[in-house]
């Protein structure tokens, strides 16, 4: 029976994907730890606690 994919390459995708996937987080987590995104986080944070009339809707 054919192989689809050659033995070499099936045990090279795990450790690409390993790389792909630490990559990814990685940028996730220096993206959203930018200091340039504090105040964002700041006030999204601080939405639920605001009343009506302070978010100007009322």
């Amino acid at each position: 029976m054919k192989h689809l994919l050659p033995t070499d390459t099936l045990t090279l995708l795990p450790e690409i994907s390993l790389v792909a996937f630490f990559v990814v987080f990685s940028v996730v987590i220096l993206w959203v730890m930018r200091p340039s995104a504090k105040t964002k986080y700041e006030n999204a944070g601080n939405l639920p606690l605001e009343s009506e009339e302070e978010k100007g809707r009322i």
